[in-house]
C-alpha cells in the first residue's frame, strides 16, 4: 500500500441516522460492511425484528446516503447470505440501482449449526453416551466475519435414545459458510452520460486497470491462426470476411498485450489464499490456450501425432506457443490476510473484521482518477477500520468513517496509525493530529 501523504480521514462517534445529516460536501463512493440482519453472535446491533424490518432499515440507510453522494456514485455494501436480497431491495426501495454482485470466497467459515439428534436427546432428557472429549477453541475466519472462541465443549457423543439415533448426523440448515456477496449500487445518474459524469462530478466509473490481477511474470500470447493463409471462403453464410477475423484478431492482440502490461480484467469474484488454494487443488495447473509445451506435447496432453488438428506439424524448428500456467485462482484477486491483522496496533475484539488487503482491492476499484478533485469516499458502520485502511492504502485523498460505538473508533484509529507505519509516500516521517472533532492528518 501506498499512502497520500496529504490525505485526511476522521472517524465520527454516532449513529449512522443522527451522524450522516451534519456532514458537508459530496463523496464519489461508499465502502462499507453494515449489519447483515441475522442476529450474529447476539450482538444488539445485528438484530431485527424479521427480513422486512431489515428492508426497511436498510431502505433509511439509502435514504440518508442519497444527498452525499455525487451523481452515479458507486456503493460497495457487503452483505450476508441469508439476508443480502433484503438489502438489495431496501436499497433499491431508497432510489439506488443494483449495478453487481461481487462474491467473496473465504476458506475459514465454521458451521454452526446442531446435530438433531443432540436436540431430540435434550428435550426428552435423554443422556448421551461421551465418546472423546473435546475442549478447545473454535475455528475462524482469519481477518474475516469468524471468531475464536475459547474453552468450549466439543465433545463427541453418542445418541442416548432409539428415538434420537436416526437423526444423528442430521444437522440444522446451516452449511459451512465459504462466501459472501459484496453488492455493487449506483446512485441515479440523473440523465448524464458516462463521459459527463466523469467530466462534471468524477463519479460513476470504476478503475478496472487499477483493480487487475497481475500474472506473476508469466507472458500470455497471441494465438497463431491467421486468417490470411486459409484457403476457401471465410463465413460466407455469416457474413464474415477475412478482414473481420483479422480486426478481431488485431483486438485480441492488443488485450494480450496490455494483460501482460497491467494484468487480467478483474472478475466480479476475488479470493482469499486458502480458497485459492482449494480451488487449485481442483482445477489443477493448466496452460493457457491451446499451445504447446516444451517437449512437443500438446498442453492438454495429446503427443506431436495429432498436431496437424492444431495447425500443422511441430518440426524441430517449430515455435511452441506458450502461455502461462497455474491453478483457476490466477483468473481472480487473492487477497493476502493474517490472524495477526486483526490485531495490528491494538488488541481488537470486533467479531467481523474484514481482510485489509480486500478492502484496499475494493477501494481501488471504486477510486476516480488523480485529477479529480478532493476524492472522497465515505465509510459508515467503519467498525475496526479496515475498510478505511484499505481506503487509505488504495489513494483516496479524504476517508470519512463513522462507527456507532466509541471503542471500535479508538480500535480503527490505533489501527489505522500502526498500517500507515507513520510514514508518507515518499518514506520521510510524519506527524498525527490526533483530535476527535477534526480530522486527523497523515
Amino acid at each position: 500500500m501506498v499512502y497520500n501523504p496529504k490525505a485526511q480521514y476522521v472517524i465520527h462517534t454516532g449513529k449512522m441516522e443522527n451522524v450522516l445529516p451534519t456532514l458537508e460536501g459530496k463523496f464519489h463512493a461508499v465502502l462499507c460492511d453494515p449489519p447483515y440482519g441475522i442476529a450474529f453472535m447476539g450482538k444488539e446491533w445485528d438484530t431485527v425484528q424479521g427480513p422486512s424490518a431489515f428492508q426497511s432499515r436498510v431502505k433509511a440507510w439509502g435514504e440518508a446516503l442519497m444527498p452525499l453522494l455525487y451523481p452515479a456514485a458507486l456503493v460497495l455494501m457487503f452483505g450476508g447470505t441469508r439476508m443480502w436480497h433484503r438489502l438489495a431491495s431496501g436499497m433499491e426501495d431508497a432510489g439506488f440501482e443494483m449495478w453487481d454482485t461481487l462474491m467473496w470466497l473465504h476458506g475459514q467459515g465454521f458451521p454452526k449449526a446442531q446435530d438433531i439428534s443432540k436436540l431430540i436427546d435434550k428435550a426428552n432428557g435423554d443422556e448421551r453416551a461421551l465418546v472423546e472429549k473435546r475442549i478447545g477453541p473454535v475455528p475462524g475466519n482469519h481477518g474475516g466475519s469468524g471468531s475464536y472462541g475459547r474453552g468450549e465443549d466439543r465433545s463427541i457423543t453418542a445418541s442416548g435414545s432409539e428415538q434420537s439415533a436416526p437423526w444423528s448426523g442430521h444437522k440444522t440448515c446451516a452449511l459451512k459458510p465459504a462466501w459472501e456477496p459484496v453488492l455493487c449500487f449506483r446512485a441515479p445518474s440523473q440523465g448524464k452520460t458516462y463521459a459527463e459524469l466523469a467530466q462534471m462530478f468524477g463519479s460513476g466509473a470504476l478503475y478496472v486497470d487499477g483493480g487487475r490481477i497481475g500474472t506473476n511474470g508469466e507472458v500470455l500470447h497471441v494465438p497463431q491462426s491467421d486468417p490470411t493463409k486459409r484457403t476457401g471462403e471465410v463465413g460466407t453464410d455469416l457474413g464474415i470476411t477475412r478482414a473481420d477475423i483479422a480486426d478481431f484478431q488485431a483486438a485480441q492482440r492488443a488485450s494480450i498485450e496490455k494483460t501482460n502490461s497491467l494484468g487480467r480484467y478483474p472478475a466480479n469474484l476475488a479470493l482469499d489464499e486458502e480458497s485459492a488454494e482449494m480451488l487449485d487443488e481442483q482445477s489443477g495447473d493448466k496452460m493457457h490456450g491451446s499451445g504447446y509445451a516444451t517437449d512437443g506435447t500438446h498442453c492438454c496432453g495429446h503427443s506431436d501425432k495429432f498436431a496437424n488438428m492444431y495447425g500443422g506439424n511441430l518440426g524441430a524448428s517449430a515455435t511452441p506457443r506458450r502461455g502461462d500456467a497455474g491453478g483457476a485462482s490466477r483468473f481472480f484477486y487473492c487477497a493476502k490476510s493474517s490472524s495477526s491483522e486483526r490485531h495490528s496496533g491494538i488488541a481488537n475484539k470486533h467479531t467481523t473484521v474484514k481482510p485489509v488487503d480486500l478492502c484496499t482491492w475494493l477501494a481501488t476499484l471504486l477510486l476516480p482518477p488523480a485529477s479529480v478533485d478532493r476524492r472522497r469516499l465515505l465509510v459508515p458502520f467503519s467498525g475496526s477500520g479496515s475498510e478505511m485502511i484499505g481506503a487509505l492504502g488504495a489513494g483516496w485523498d479524504e476517508v470519512v468513517g463513522v462507527e456507532s460505538d466509541a471503542a471500535y473508533c479508538d480500535i480503527a484509529r490505533a489501527r489505522i496509525k500502526h498500517h500507515n507505519g507513520l510514514q508518507s509516500a515518499d518514506g520521510t516521517a510524519v506527524i498525527h493530529k490526533v483530535d476527535d472533532r477534526q480530522p486527523e492528518l497523515f
